[in-house]
């Protein structure tokens, strides 16, 4: 009997070795299981991407501006593609006027606009997306009507861009300013 418990395991086949690595892996499916496992979850974890300008528009018109624009890229993506199962692009998640207007693409992630009317006129439009919506967005701001008054700014000590005063943080290189 004494011989018995002096005696150590050592694993000698595949169904030994089987049974070492089952508990690892019903951890492993667990936490999964636990936290959905879903691929729409893994997109959502995704690092956002933040950009923001200053439009002389007001904030109405801005915000305006916005809805048309994600108008324009739903009914592009409804017309570009003659996959049925791709129903409801763009689709609105949260629109509270003129501040705030959030998007959600299956292919794209979320997008979401935040407006904040900048005192002595004007709209600061901050938008955040997913990498995969980064063209999108570019382009958009590329067609905006985009202003840097000058009284508004001051530059960052980093990287010497012009940015408002309003903000804590550089939106370019992300240095604090204040």
């Amino acid at each position: 009997m004494l011989d018995l418990l002096n005696e150590t395991f050592e694993p000698t086949g595949v169904g030994s070795l089987f049974f070492l690595l089952l508990p690892l892996l019903i951890c492993c499916l667990a936490s999964t299981f636990l936290r959905g496992g879903s691929a729409s979850q893994a997109q959502a974890t995704t690092a956002l991407e933040v950009d923001s300008w200053f439009t002389p528009k007001n904030i109405n018109d801005a915000f305006n501006e916005v809805c048309k624009e994600v108008d324009r890229w739903r009914e592009q993506s409804t017309a570009s593609t003659s996959d049925k199962k791709v129903v409801g692009r763009f689709r609105v998640l949260q629109s509270i006027p003129p501040r705030l207007h959030s998007v959600f693409d299956e292919r794209e992630g979320e997008i979401t606009f935040e407006l904040t009317k900048v005192e002595g006129g004007g709209t600061s439009v901050r938008v955040k997306y997913s990498p995969t919506a980064r063209q999108r967005i570019y382009a958009f701001r590329a067609q905006s009507d985009v202003k840097v008054p000058s009284a508004l700014t001051l530059s960052c000590p980093s990287c010497g861009r012009s940015v408002l005063k309003d903000y804590e943080a550089c939106p370019y290189c992300g240095s604090k300013l204040k």
